[in-house]
């Protein structure tokens, strides 16, 4: 399975050490991504999208999105 641009990548944890260093590689590739964080910030270009694991609603929210999941 490859994620293609018309399906979006769910980075969770996007302003992290890895998530900030590895979505900026991901778009570069051509891959859409959003940044997915409790606060919602933007990651390198990445649209930020919140998301927090312990309210299910954002969960819900999120899932409505994307296709793809990077943990």
């Amino acid at each position: 399975m490859n994620p293609s641009n018309s399906s979006p990548l769910l980075f969770l944890g996007a302003p992290g050490l890895i998530g900030s260093h590895v979505i900026p590689t991901l778009r570069k590739g051509g891959l859409t991504v959003l940044a997915g964080s409790r606060r919602g910030v933007s990651v390198g270009g990445a649209p930020g999208v919140v998301v927090d694991l312990r309210d299910p609603e954002s969960l819900a929210r999120a899932m409505r999105v994307w296709r793809w999941l990077a943990w």
